[in-house]
């Protein structure tokens, strides 16, 4: 891999720092690696273990580099600015190649930054992606359950998040999420009340998937649904799980993209549906 930018908790790891300090990576691993855990059983009186169903381990990242300096002050600044980085919590890693850019949220395990003399720095970040799934650029589309249609379409030139909207001839009430990349992924959804107390229902044409909520939702309130953490709040503060129930895989969005369709009685003009998702996401 080509590496051509490393960007981590917005400080850039190679190019230029904001106080002139010239930054390089002279090794990076675990970015495009891939760990499975298996819980295999030995075949009784047989040789050999029991096919077993794998699944993929968090990825743990070294970046290792230098940055050189035309003022030791400067040097000694930033040398204290980088121990911050990462904070206490996830942080972005935006990694970019020849193909273009990925990015994955990291908890910073340790942080290396070392004095070779007054105006150059070397250091070494290990960093783990509880997530092990790398993503493109963000997304972010919406369609109405009553025949009003948001989203603006693709505009140029590119910002972040894009608003794709729908293609022409696509059902009003239904949003076709992207993913060019090679493995599924779960999305955020939102969806704008109001609806009455039958609640609503959220599917994916492409794999049968569905989920639905079973309350009402008043005008200007509304409800988020992390689909990978499988966590559903109402106005963002308040757990209504228990009135969640899904078939198939929380509505993964699979390799290819899909349409995500929402159904909902007593919807309005108000009433929608948002998505927050990716490009594509690769491991």
């Amino acid at each position: 891999m080509s590496t051509t930018d490393i960007v981590f908790d917005g400080w850039p790891l190679i190019g230029y720092t904001d106080r002139g300090g010239r930054s390089k990576v002279t090794g990076m691993t675990g970015w495009l690696t891939k760990s499975m855990r298996r819980e295999r059983k030995s075949r009784s009186g047989d040789d050999g273990d029991w096919t077993s169903s794998g699944t993929v381990d968090g990825k743990t990242i070294t970046i290792t580099g230098q940055a050189v300096y035309d003022s030791a002050q400067d040097a000694a600044v930033d040398r204290r600015l980088m121990l911050a980085l990462g904070g206490r919590g996830l942080s972005e890693l935006v990694v970019s190649d020849a193909l273009g850019s990925l990015s994955a949220l990291v908890e910073v395990d340790a942080m290396d930054v070392s004095v070779v003399r007054d105006t150059m720095l070397v250091f070494t970040i290990t960093v783990h992606a509880p997530d092990p799934l790398l993503y493109g650029a963000p997304v972010s589309l919406s369609a109405g359950a009553s025949g009003a249609l948001l989203g603006t379409g693709r505009v140029w030139p590119r910002a972040w998040p894009r608003d794709w909207g729908n293609p022409v001839g696509a059902p009003p009430n239904s949003i076709i999420v992207p993913n060019d990349g090679s493995v599924p992924y779960w999305p955020i959804l939102r969806v704008n009340g109001p609806v009455d107390s039958a609640g609503f229902t959220v599917s994916v044409d492409e794999t049968g998937d569905s989920l639905t909520y079973a309350g009402p939702l008043l005008d200007g309130q509304w409800v988020d649904i992390d689909c990978r953490n499988r966590r559903v709040l109402i106005n963002g503060n308040l757990s209504h799980l228990y009135k969640v129930t899904f078939r198939g895989r929380w509505l993964a969005v699979p390799v290819g993209g899909a349409a995500f369709t929402l159904s909902a009685i007593g919807a309005t003009a108000s009433t929608s549906l948002e998505v927050s998702g990716f490009e594509g996401a690769y491991l």
